[in-house]
């Protein structure tokens, strides 16, 4: 424990960003409920807002527009990885910090399956959202890159290492919940899991297999 933790200063950061944290999850679950029940168009950030229990000034803290709250990036997603990156073993190679990055941020998608579900739902309604979607991607790409560059005493924007290492994190939470919202059994952190397992491999091509089970799938037994 450290001495500002003892002191008690550590412990209320750590409450200040818990606090933080939770408007802003309050704000995002707020204006999915809204858009899902009423329609883009008939949302407002006032109405945001007040579903959540905050002013629109405190909203205009968290996201510029009502379309960032649905699918944007939020700041969540750099502060998130800059500490993560920040506290991991010395030593460690970049693949592998990554690896166990986006392992935790399957695990986090997969404990609020009914939120992405939600927001999925909204997504499909309101096709003119898929940029905020992508915003996303390319905003974990950017701070990955970033935390990388740093982390091997690179240039993010000339050396390539950190660009292409930043765009193999990004495809590998892309593909990985393509599956698994198509039925894929396994758990999210599981299919992350084998797609570094790949990577690792040199994508060589793997054995082929008997197609996996699918949620969808409806399984019949026959009677004599």
């Amino acid at each position: 424990m450290t001495a500002r933790k003892c002191h008690g200063v550590g412990v209320e950061e750590d409450r200040r960003a818990r606090k933080k944290r939770e408007t802003r999850d309050a704000l995002r679950l707020a204006a999915l409920r809204l858009v899902d029940a009423h329609g883009l168009e008939h949302v407002t950030v006032e109405m945001v807002a007040e579903a959540a229990d905050v002013s629109p000034r405190t909203f205009f803290n968290y996201f510029p527009t009502k379309e960032d709250a649905l699918l944007g990036p939020g700041s969540d997603i750099r502060d998130d990885i800059e500490q993560f990156w920040s506290q991991r073993p010395d030593g460690e190679s970049p693949l592998m910090t990554l690896r166990a990055l986006l392992i935790e941020r399957a695990e986090v998608l997969s404990a609020r399956s009914d939120e992405m579900d939600l927001r999925m739902r909204v997504l499909a309604a309101n096709p003119v959202l898929y940029v905020r979607f992508h915003a996303s991607f390319l905003e974990m790409e950017r701070v990955i890159r970033g935390a990388v560059a740093r982390g091997c005493g690179m240039d993010a924007d000339r050396d390539l290492y950190p660009a292409l290492l930043a765009v193999a994190g990004s495809a590998a939470m892309r593909v990985s919940i393509d599956l698994w919202r198509g039925g894929d059994l396994r758990q999210l952190a599981e299919i992350v899991n084998e797609v570094f397992d790949m990577y690792a491999a040199g994508l060589e091509a793997p054995l082929a297999r008997a197609p996996r089970r699918q949620r969808s799938r409806v399984l019949t037994v026959s009677r004599a």
